[in-house]
């Protein structure tokens, strides 16, 4: 049986979270997600449901000089909210062991059971299953020197509803990871978002990836608004 590990964070804004994790236990019965925030954040969310799992960031002396414990994370945020993500992703994924990881944005709210068939498409074999992140088609950038080389890469996927395979992720203690996670390129290949130069890294290994919203639809698509992934959900 492939092991999953299921996540949220809500660094400083736990009142966002409540309404998903609700919604969360509401249509998916059979799952537990585990909730990251700062320590003194614990008392904030009152009563849970015991599927809901309060988690605190791994603060060894690794992630203390990586900067990826409760201190770096903090820094981050108040310097720049992605670092800030970033490092504590990197925490997050490196401190637990899965086959399988989905990360979940505390911003939205879940009208129906959107979480069962992204776990069928990785035990199928699929390193990513997300919905479309798209790079020719985008409404940005599009001139400037980084225009022709966007037009030229395959779709991402966004990372609000995100199911990915630990054996794509490669080395979370590498000086570049966070840098990676964090959407900021390592390379001379632009790149749009977080999370993309691990996902892009992840294809030119072989990785393969799955669209939610438009699987039908080439490397590079367009989103498909009107797939049930975006009307099963309300995102904020």
């Amino acid at each position: 049986m492939k092991k999953l590990f299921i996540w949220t964070e809500c660094f400083n804004c736990t009142e966002i979270a409540i309404p998903m994790l609700e919604s969360f236990i509401h249509h998916h019965s059979n799952l537990e997600i585990n909730v990251y925030c700062f320590c003194k954040e614990f008392c904030e969310f009152g009563r849970l449901d015991s599927r809901i799992k309060l988690r605190s960031l791994d603060n060894s002396i690794k992630n203390r000089v990586y900067k990826r414990d409760e201190k770096g994370v903090r820094r981050g945020y108040k310097s720049r909210s992605h670092l800030g993500t970033a490092r504590a992703w990197a925490n997050i994924i490196a401190n637990n062991e899965a086959d399988f990881y989905l990360h979940l944005d505390a911003d939205q709210i879940f009208l129906a059971n959107v979480i069962d068939e992204i776990v069928l498409r990785l035990s199928e074999g699929f390193d990513f299953v997300g919905t479309r992140r798209p790079y020719f088609h985008r409404s940005y950038r599009k001139t400037g020197r980084d225009a022709v080389a966007l037009d030229k890469m395959p779709d991402a996927v966004n990372t609000d509803l995100l199911g990915f395979s630990r054996k794509v992720i490669g080395n979370l203690w590498s000086p570049l990871a966070v840098r990676r996670i964090r959407g900021r390129r390592t390379s001379t290949r632009p790149v749009i978002d977080f999370f993309d130069p691990i996902f892009f890294r992840a294809l030119d290994r072989g990785a393969k990836v799955f669209y939610l919203d438009s699987a039908d639809s080439a490397p590079r698509g367009e989103t498909n608004f009107d797939s049930v992934y975006y009307h099963s959900r309300i995102l904020f």
